[in-house]
């Protein structure tokens, strides 16, 4: 039997973990917070849920209360949330060693990026599982350059709530869709996420649209998600007199309308690191613009297939993410079909829940614990 124990439940992976719960019948632990704000399912409805620990920090160190409940025979392997920082985590890992049970890391692994020491003690950490479920391939590649081998690595990606959405992308299929509601209508662009400045610049789209308005193409910007900092945007959209062009939605949950707002999109722009957000956009066809620098990006931006499901920019450079947004929004009807089927292939063949279940299963199989 395997026992899962994650730093919490995450609300976005609500359909891998029941379809491990239906499929796997593994036993769920978990913390009751991080220290970031993050939605959290409703684990009680997990047949295997077992305990919720509490999570108590200090700094980024943190520990998980109670952690001694999963040292149980019948737990032949772990799937453990690979955070070194989670101090709990390293108990499991020694404890695993000394009973010869098998440990499985989810995690992001690592890409390079970490510095010396950082690295040093992640290797240590990871070295210490018997195998990584990673996100993506660019963090598969660089580990296996510092002695990790491919047997200990399986990319298993990402994925948000992919039954649900199917159902609104399908919907959207079949009937007519509008366009939000500007002041001025021209093609827009649209990013969804908390509105933070320094992290995702969002700044630089306002720049680029202002290039691409004194070369007399006009366009419009979505912005959905809850502001955090916006000081640097407000500032840029009056200086540029864009104040028509550019919709600060607010926070929205509801699916139906955000897979509205994907789908009518000339592209999702993000100009600082893109994570989950590319998947949301190409489950619903809309190309992704966001920066080149792979070693600090999120895992998911390996959805983007340049010039096909989206684009990347020089980093930092203003008029190149001008020049790729000017590429998307200058697209005919026959293109844009294209690049909504290709986005919705990437989506469909490996960033969804059933893709990772696959993994996981056959992963677990090969290694006699299922």
């Amino acid at each position: 039997m395997v026992a899962c124990i994650f730093n919490i439940f995450p609300h976005y992976r609500e359909e891998i973990y029941h379809l491990m719960d239906k499929e796997l019948k593994c036993d769920f632990y978990a913390g009751d917070r991080i220290q970031q704000p993050l939605k959290n399912l409703d684990y009680t409805k997990l047949n295997g849920f077992q305990y919720l620990f509490k999570n108590v920090f200090y700094k980024k160190l943190y520990w998980q209360v109670g952690i001694h409940r999963v040292f149980k025979s019948k737990y032949k392997a772990y799937i453990l949330t690979g955070d070194p920082y989670g101090l709990s985590n390293w108990l499991v890992l020694l404890y695993a060693k000394i009973t010869s049970k098998k440990v499985y890391l989810w995690a992001h692994g690592l890409n390079g990026h970490e510095g010396k020491l950082r690295l040093f003690f992640k290797k240590i950490f990871f070295k210490m599982g018997y195998k990584s479920f990673i996100y993506s391939d660019l963090a598969r590649d660089f580990m296996l350059s510092i002695g990790f081998t491919n047997e200990e690595l399986v990319p298993v990606y990402n994925s948000l709530g992919y039954s649900s959405q199917m159902e609104v992308r399908n919907a959207l299929l079949s009937k007519n869709v509008g366009l939000p509601q500007f002041k001025t209508q021209h093609p827009y662009l649209i990013y969804v996420g908390r509105i933070q400045e320094e992290e995702k610049k969002l700044y630089l789209i306002i720049e680029a649209m202002h290039l691409l308005q004194k070369e007399g193409i006009k366009t419009n910007l979505l912005l959905v998600g809850r502001v955090i900092q916006d000081k640097k945007i407000r500032t840029a959209i009056k200086k540029y007199k864009l104040n028509d062009h550019v919709l600060f939605y607010g926070s929205l949950f509801d699916e139906t309308i955000l897979g509205e707002f994907f789908y009518k999109a000339s592209a999702c722009v993000c100009p600082g690191n893109i994570g989950l957000t590319a998947i949301h956009s190409l489950q619903y066809g809309a190309p992704v613009i966001t920066h080149d620098r792979f070693e600090v990006q999120m895992p998911e931006y390996e959805a983007v297939t340049n010039d096909l499901t989206g684009s990347f920019f020089k980093y930092n450079k203003v008029e190149d993410l001008k020049n790729k947004i000017k590429q998307w929004i200058s697209i005919d009807a026959k293109k844009r079909n294209q690049v909504q089927k290709a986005c919705f292939k990437m989506i469909d063949e490996r960033y969804n829940p059933m893709s990772q279940l696959q993994i996981i299963k056959q992963t677990l199989k090969n290694d006699a614990i299922i």
